[in-house]
């Protein structure tokens, strides 16, 4: 093999992917090693073949948020703590500038993604089916810690599989769900379509074991808002197509997942908040809490990871950050977020572009800002090593950042 650009990067994202949602759960190493191990790396590789790093306005948009994100770390209550995070936000524009940068390894790219994901979807199911085997195979290579945390979210009838939260393993199931639907609307062949069928409808179920209320619903919505974006642009005989299938899909589902309760086990907990008086589960004092600190700093906030630190962490990133980084940090957060999302269904729409691997990093994009409402993927790093693929695979929406201004990194 040629040490090209090319297959170093795609050997390298291969073993980035493998490692961010499989390795690290098998073999113990700190990710915070890893990412310093990546950034270096790939900083050389740049070096060695002389190649350009794209200044883009999405990357320029991140940059700025990094230089606030960093200035207030030298005010947080804890600033080694809080610079790691910034190693973290730098790690991921990189990574995510990286796996742009050749396209054409996208749909390898997806598949290598697609199959990870799947590990935590079959351990989960494993965990699910044969508890006592699952424990007694796992108890050989985890740490008792594990364990007894595993352990407990399990006897409280929710699972983690091989992972210690169940929010975790929520991620990674729902992330699968969503590569699955758009390998389900890809395939041709009726044998193909009802794998996947069947592979999305049974990791609902999974997914609503792992007890995570906004994963279920921001999957379906993510699913179908996917489904809606491939109906507008599709015409004529494809358009009656496309509604048939979801007809049937969305009857049968729903039979099915109705028959064995899975409904009933998600709305469950939501009557059960509702009674108590608090659907948000605790997160509304938190969020009233930050609140009040950003209207005594609202400018510069009170430093970055402060409130994580404190053991105040507001499950809503957007709040968090509006508290942590004042109101200029979290406008450019969120522009660094939602401006990438919105540019890629523009120009998916405006093209009429029926590419899958777009499809799932639309569909994913817009899980992944649902989950920032009622939980913190921005500061967990092993959410934001599959966020740096979405980003990357989605190619930033639009052709013109191929002739973007660049810069040679020396």
């Amino acid at each position: 093999m040629h040490l090209t650009w090319g297959n170093i990067e795609k050997q390298l994202v291969t073993l980035y992917i493998l490692f961010g949602i499989m390795l690290q759960f098998i073999i113990p190493i700190n990710l915070f090693i890893a990412e310093l191990f990546f950034l270096i790396f790939i900083f050389l590789l740049y070096v060695f073949f002389k190649e350009r790093f794209l200044i883009t306005k999405s990357v320029r948009l991140w940059g700025i948020s990094f230089v606030l994100t960093f200035i207030s770390a030298f005010y947080s209550v804890d600033i080694v703590e809080s610079l790691k995070y910034c190693l973290l936000l730098l790690f991921f524009i990189l990574i995510s500038n990286y796996i742009d940068k050749v396209s054409n390894h996208n749909d390898y790219f997806i598949h290598v993604l697609w199959m990870a994901c799947g590990f935590h979807y079959l351990v989960s199911w494993f965990q699910y089916i044969f508890p006592t085997q699952f424990y007694w195979l796992f108890a050989k290579i985890a740490s008792g810690e594990w364990m007894e945390i595993n352990y407990q979210f399990y006897r409280a009838g929710r699972i983690c599989g091989i992972t210690d939260q169940t929010g975790t393993n929520g991620f990674f199931l729902s992330i699968f769900a969503l590569l699955s639907f758009e390998l389900l609307n890809e395939r041709k062949t009726v044998a193909k379509k009802v794998f996947f069928s069947f592979i999305v409808i049974t990791d609902i179920i999974m997914l609503s074991y792992t007890g995570k209320r906004l994963f279920f619903i921001a999957v379906l919505l993510a699913m179908f808002f996917s489904w809606w974006i491939r109906y507008r642009i599709d015409t004529g005989r494809r358009k009656i197509q496309k509604l048939v299938c979801l007809i049937i899909i969305v009857s049968v589902g729903c039979a099915f997942l109705s028959k064995i309760g899975v409904f009933g086990t998600v709305l469950s907990k939501f009557v059960m908040q509702w009674r108590i008086g608090d659907i948000t589960n605790g997160r509304l004092t938190l969020w009233e809490y930050a609140l009040e600190l950003w209207k005594e700093h609202w400018i510069r906030g009170i430093g970055i990871r402060s409130l994580t630190l404190l053991d105040m962490a507001t499950h809503n990133v957007y709040i968090e950050l509006l508290a942590e980084v004042g109101i200029l940090g979290v406008a450019c957060f969120c522009a660094a977020m939602f401006i990438p999302f919105f540019k890629l269904l523009r120009f998916t729409i405006k093209n009429k572009r029926n590419d899958y691997v777009k499809f799932f990093s639309l569909s994913a994009q817009l899980f992944f800002l649902l989950y920032c409402f009622t939980g913190n993927p921005l500061f967990d790093h092993k959410m934001m090593w599959i966020y740096a693929v979405i980003l990357g695979v989605g190619d930033y929406s639009e052709p013109r950042l191929r002739r973007a201004k660049k810069c040679i990194i020396s």
